[in-house]
């Protein structure tokens, strides 16, 4: 009888001592997943050169003098960078990134230093002059974005906007020469712009070097050990419960970084591709489950709207200065944009929010009245060319070239 109790308590010790290896057991796994899932990523990131003679150090240099020295020197150094190639230097640290912020402030500074140009111009008739400020502050707006991330594209359809403005009044007071010369600097700026494929792609490989760069240090891979980054993690996921998120913050610090940082590298790569078509307002391109793809993926997605709007303000000037020199040569207006087709403009004007149509636009019922030119918008619906109410209301409405913003 004692044996079989003996027996019995060494059984029942075996088992509680088993049970108490699982959690230690876990917890050893655990530590081991961590550590290999945390080594410092191995991915080479693509980079570009700039040229020696680079536009941006001269629009660097006149942002700088704009609050310094005044306008007017400003705009010289300016110009001089218009007459150049201008490309966007390599970020690739995240410190680096930071210190471009004083940049892009300037670069508002001189947009609206132009702006306050052409006003001058205008106040004293001459629309020209005018027009040819606007168009500058509009290439500069395009030119910074040039291999840059997505927040550069963003601070130049700020300044495509302030250039945009007031634009639709100058226009219709110029010469046939006058048009013309504004319509090959038109040219000139469409040659210039970047379409959007290329600056998700940048902006993927901004993301990717600097998460490298992050994860590479000793202190992140400490810090990513402790609940309290958990929370911070999560704190940046919009949906789920306070608990999900936790759970899902302690599901990234698990997580593989090198492999997530090249699915979201893949990911990137399809969504430029997919940026390549017509805007339709949704993504089809599925969203890779890990933290990195799930957030840069949503940034890129918001961000191409504004950039449609700036190329949808620009293509509205364009076909204007179009309509206009029709009419100078034709004594009216063209029933349909195609009859601009090829000396006024090399191709119809397909609207970045019209899902593959060109702009909307309705020929003056009688001589002497305006047409009607403008882009869906947004909402990509057809409201017959009336603008948004409110103007920081951008979910109604169609781009009506000279509505403010």
């Amino acid at each position: 009888m004692t044996e079989e109790i003996n027996s019995k308590s060494k059984s029942f010790l075996m088992g509680c001592g088993i049970a108490a290896l699982i959690p230690v057991l876990l917890l050893i796994l655990t530590a081991v997943i961590f550590t290999v899932n945390n080594r410092p990523p191995k991915i080479a990131i693509p980079s570009h050169s700039v040229p020696k003679d680079n536009g941006w150090d001269n629009f660097v240099l006149a942002g700088k003098m704009v609050s310094r020295t005044g306008h007017a020197l400003a705009l010289v150094e300016f110009r001089k960078g218009l007459s150049k190639s201008c490309v966007h230097p390599c970020v690739r640290k995240l410190l680096g990134s930071s210190g471009f912020l004083e940049y892009y402030s300037g670069f508002r500074g001189l947009g609206y230093a132009l702006s306050d140009e052409a006003t001058y111009y205008a106040m004293k008739g001459q629309y020209g002059r005018a027009t040819e400020s606007q168009l500058d502050c509009i290439e500069l707006g395009v030119s910074i974005a040039n291999k840059g991330p997505i927040i550069t594209d963003m601070v130049g359809h700020a300044i495509v906007l302030i250039g945009s403005k007031n634009i639709k009044g100058n226009l219709s007071k110029l010469t046939p020469e006058e048009l013309a010369r504004a319509a090959k600097h038109l040219e000139r700026i469409q040659k210039d712009a970047v379409p959007y494929s290329e600056v998700i792609l940048e902006e993927s490989y901004v993301t990717a070097a600097q998460n490298v760069d992050i994860f590479t240090k000793p202190e992140c891979r400490r810090a990513i050990s402790k609940p309290g980054y958990w929370a911070t993690c999560a704190s940046h996921v919009d949906t789920g419960s306070g608990a999900a998120k936790f759970i899902q913050g302690i599901k990234f610090a698990l997580t593989n970084k090198s492999a997530a940082i090249k699915s979201y590298l893949a990911y990137s790569k399809a969504l430029a591709a997919e940026a390549k078509k017509p805007y339709t307002g949704k993504s089809n391109v599925p969203v890779p489950g890990n933290l990195i793809a799930e957030l840069e993926g949503q940034n890129a997605l918001r961000s191409r709207l504004p950039h449609l709007d700036y190329e949808a303000n620009i293509l509205l000037i364009q076909t204007e200065i179009a309509l206009r020199r029709y009419n100078a040569d034709n004594g009216r207006y063209p029933a349909k944009l195609d009859q601009l087709v090829p000396k006024y403009l090399k191709s119809v004007p397909i609207d970045p929010f019209g899902i593959g149509k060109p702009l909307r636009y309705s020929a003056p019922l009688k001589i002497g009245k305006s047409f009607k030119l403008y882009s869906l918008g947004f909402n990509l619906i057809d409201d017959g060319g009336k603008p948004p109410i409110d103007k920081y209301d951008r979910e109604s409405g169609d781009i009506v070239l000279g509505q403010e913003y």
